[in-house]
């Protein structure tokens, strides 16, 4: 054979390959297609599993914790300190005295006046000395003094002489006086008092110790739906939802809600115009000078024969400056099994929002990027009793009780 028809036998075996390949390219196409299938599908149920996995978070019953060791705390979650030795409800305030060290003072059943000391560090409550009350409405920190609110009086409690001294009674003629919630700018607190079924309001001078100005603005009405809620931002105080105050309840076609404004700095009280939310009890917490973090409030989901659902509506974020809500968000968890829901809130260190809801430790808020986080553990104190108080106690832990038992959780 001479070598051009050896080239020519060799062009033709080749050009044959070339066929072959190109009559087998649609089986590796779908090769190809069965295998970018298989990852998809893979990835697709990796997904499935990982939300599942995520939304079945372990749930720990508190009250089931045994006292934690000092080695617990160096990890992030729920520790149990112990039990007070005095059942307290509601009306209870918290003093932190040290980074370890909290007194916890009134909200006793049987009216006594007596103090717990709670150790974080030796997981220790003991009994400490007596107050002047057996109940109080709310503390605050003003020149390195905590200055005490009872249903009766206001009282001092000196850290360096650890002395309570009675600064002013409040009740008069031996009656007990009725006091909701006192609020604090600048050296000034303004108390709401009901007392022989007359309301008044009262500006404390921290300073003088003195009553600055009396008023009886509000005195035909009831001081529990007066006070009960509201937002404080630079002077002023915006109260809103006043639903038994005839003269300022203004409900429009548009289901608007009138609300009125204090201002420390012109003493006097302001109407204002109308807000488009219906807020429920203590759901506004502070989260920088002008706005605030309101949680979504409780509707009806589904009724059936012997049972109904509840889902939280959006959370807000309410501007005080434009008087309006300016961003809506949906809770990461948004059953709720009660139509009535008592949250309580704490600002983190870490720029967040703890929430209690309920008796359940699930979620916090991310100021910064306004989103709502699942916690990796949820935690479950219990309903029965809704006398829950919270309370920074350093940069990375939060004191909690329920009035009988208390926790310390690590974020």
């Amino acid at each position: 054979m001479t070598d051009e028809n050896k080239n020519i036998e060799n062009n033709q075996e080749e050009n044959q390959n070339k066929l072959e390949v190109n009559k087998n390219w649609w089986k590796k196409l779908l090769v190809f297609l069965v295998l970018l299938f298989i990852i998809i599908c893979i990835l697709f149920f990796y997904e499935i599993l990982r939300k599942k996995f995520n939304d079945t978070q372990c749930v720990i019953n508190a009250n089931k914790l045994k006292i934690s060791t000092q080695k617990q705390y160096l990890k992030n979650g729920l520790y149990y300190i112990g039990d007070l030795n005095i059942d307290r409800r509601f009306d209870y305030v918290l003093l932190p005295i040290s980074e370890k060290e909290v007194l916890i003072l009134g909200g006793h059943l049987n009216y006594t006046n007596s103090i717990e000391k709670i150790n974080i560090e030796s997981n220790t409550i003991m009994k400490y000395s007596k107050s002047n009350f057996s109940s109080y409405r709310d503390v605050f920190f003003h020149n390195n003094k905590f200055i005490l609110f009872s249903n009766c009086g206001i009282e001092e409690y000196d850290i360096k002489t650890n002395l309570f001294k009675i600064k002013k009674m409040l009740c008069e003629n031996n009656h007990l006086s009725y006091l909701y919630n006192p609020i604090y700018y600048e050296g000034e607190i303004i108390v709401f008092v009901h007392s022989n079924n007359e309301g008044m309001e009262l500006i404390y001078d921290i300073n003088n110790n003195s009553i600055k100005s009396k008023s009886n603005y509000f005195q035909k009405y009831n001081k529990a739906d007066l006070t009960q809620n509201y937002i404080q931002y630079k002077d002023k105080i915006l109260f809103y939802d006043i639903r038994k105050l005839p003269y300022y309840q203004h409900i429009d076609k548009t289901n608007k809600l009138s609300s009125f404004e204090y201002s420390f700095s012109k003493n006097s009280f302001i109407p204002k115009s109308s807000i488009d939310y219906d807020l429920s009890f203590n759901s506004a917490i502070k989260i920088n000078d002008e706005n605030f973090f309101i949680f979504g409030k409780t509707q009806l989901k589904e009724r059936t024969h012997n049972n109904k659902k509840f889902v939280y509506e959006k959370a807000k974020v309410y501007n005080a400056e434009k008087h309006k809500i300016i961003t809506q968000i949906m809770p990461a968890y948004t059953e709720i099994n009660s139509e009535y829901t008592v949250v309580d809130f704490i600002k983190l260190s870490n720029n967040k929002i703890l929430i209690l809801e309920n008796g359940i430790l699930r979620q916090i808020f991310d100021i910064k990027n306004m989103r709502f986080e699942k916690l990796k553990v949820q935690y479950y104190f219990g309903k029965k009793n809704l006398g829950y108080k919270m309370l920074n106690i350093s940069q990375d832990k939060v004191l909690i009780t329920d009035g009988k038992k208390v926790w310390v959780y690590k974020y």
